[in-house]
């Protein structure tokens, strides 16, 4: 009886279409659209258009990119969405305000 060695071969798939910054912030911007409008309740929250978000963060992070959106329509939501170019993948975090409170420094500034 004779063993064979099998080895073998992982191969990852690898994107020759990584996003540039504007095809990010393009995608990103849909992808909120369309989270936003998949989740709205239509008789209570209009749907929500280009128009009314705003991209109010946006870096190169760790050779991919993100950035964090906001809406005049949906207040209180921030959207974050991240750009993995190694995996030529996207993420999105949806976060809602909690509260909102005022932390006073008093006479103690430095000076």
């Amino acid at each position: 009886m004779t063993s064979v060695a099998v080895e073998k071969q992982v191969t990852r798939k690898v994107s020759t279409t990584r996003l540039d910054s504007d095809a990010f912030l393009s995608k990103a911007q849909k992808v909120v659209l369309d989270n936003f409008n998949a989740h709205r309740k239509p008789d209570k929250v209009p749907e929500l258009v280009l128009d009314d978000i705003n991209v109010v963060w946006f870096a190169k992070v760790l050779g991919g990119w993100k950035c964090i959106i906001s809406s005049t329509v949906a207040k209180g939501l921030l959207w974050e969405v991240t750009y993995a170019s190694s995996r030529d993948e996207m993420y999105l975090d949806v976060y809602t305000k909690l509260n909102n409170i005022k932390i006073s420094l008093g006479e103690d500034k430095a000076g």
